[in-house]
């Protein structure tokens, strides 16, 4: 059942992305558009693109408001609940080199937390695969947080895109279809 759920790994380049980062602005900015008359005014598109469907440009503001309104939600659970270690490190084999460094100068205590935190026994013996070992289990955890960004990740997609498709078959169409 959880094969369709993506790794936080697959999600770390959207949760690390810079839209995702801006897409916090977006409930503050959105909000001062969408009650600004001169905002909806300069969105709406002149009438000869109008030869199908609604020419009124709220609904494509609403859409892109909540779209951005998803993301920013996302966003703000992808920092909650992924894991540090894959936030911070592009894969097993990154983190395996960063940590293995860190411990050889000395500093076991980092791993033994790494191994009560992700494998469950402060009495696993310091080895470099290790790194990778938790890693891996860290990628697997919260597999219900994924599954709820998956969705958040996918609708905020569709609301941003649905207006801006829509417009552009409302151009194709007012351009060649005459």
């Amino acid at each position: 059942m959880t094969q369709w759920i993506p790794l936080w790994s697959q999600l770390r380049p959207i949760g690390n992305s810079a839209l995702a980062k801006s897409a916090l602005a977006v409930p503050i900015l959105g909000y001062l558009i969408l009650l600004s008359d001169k905002f909806v005014d300069w969105f709406a598109l002149h009438t000869s693109l109008c030869s199908i469907g609604r020419c009124d440009a709220l609904w494509r503001l609403q859409c892109l408001y909540f779209g951005g309104w998803t993301f920013a939600i996302a966003a703000g659970l992808y920092w909650f609940a992924c894991p540090p270690e894959i936030k911070k490190h592009e894969d097993a084999v990154d983190f395996a080199n960063v940590e293995n460094d860190y411990a050889k100068s000395g500093r076991l205590e980092r791993f033994q937390r790494l191994a009560i935190r992700y494998i469950h026994s402060a009495n696993v013996p310091y080895d470099a695969s290790q790194f990778a070992r938790v890693y891996n289990i860290a990628d697997r955890i919260r597999a219900e947080w994924r599954a709820i960004l998956l969705v958040l990740y996918g609708a905020g997609s569709i609301l941003v895109i649905w207006p801006t498709g829509y417009t552009l078959v409302q151009v194709v169409v007012s351009v060649f279809g005459k």
